[in-house]
């Protein structure tokens, strides 16, 4: 999964992980508590998969999250929208682009092979 995180100016983009539900439950940690809170984000058939987004800002409850709330719903794809979408992945979410570092000198740390600094 990705994550974009943003307040202000201030904004991160990175991949992170993989979704638990991609995940052998094998390789889940064994602590009953943690795995409940694991699965307490599955949905049926999307599993951990979802997207969370969250304003913060003045005036949002004197109707400022009514309207962006109703704006994103405006967005949301209906049934059959989704079906079609779906069946072009299969999963219904693109792949991470996998990032390879062959070729690439990391021996130094600095990848720039012989190069000195």
């Amino acid at each position: 999964y990705g994550e974009w995180s943003q307040a202000g100016v201030m904004l991160t983009i990175s991949g992170e992980d993989l979704w638990r539900c991609e995940v052998p439950e094998s390789e889940w940690p064994a602590d009953t508590e943690t795995r409940k809170a694991i699965t307490r984000d599955f949905d049926g058939k999307w599993g951990d998969r979802r997207q969370e987004i969250v304003f913060i800002g003045q005036h949002m409850r004197e109707g400022v999250e009514e309207r962006l709330r109703n704006a994103l719903d405006a967005c949301l794809l209906n049934d059959d929208k989704f079906q079609k979408l779906a069946e072009l992945f299969e999963d219904g979410f693109e792949n991470w682009i996998e990032m390879s570092h062959e070729g690439h000198d990391h021996i130094n740390g600095y990848g720039h092979g012989d190069h000195k600094h």
